[in-house]
């Protein structure tokens, strides 16, 4: 709802800032999807001990 709200109001900006958006939109579900498939990109990762 919020990513709508903001496209919304974006509509006066430069195009510019919607596609830097969009990019950042786009990261975000990959980096949810990964996390949801249990891939290492979605997974903090552990220091190994010494």
């Amino acid at each position: 709802m919020l990513v709508l709200q903001a496209l919304d109001m974006m509509q006066a900006l430069p195009g510019d800032y919607l596609r830097r958006f969009l990019t950042h939109i786009e990261t975000l579900q990959w980096l949810e999807t990964a996390q949801a498939q249990g891939s290492p990109a979605g997974k903090p990762k552990r220091k190994k001990p010494r």
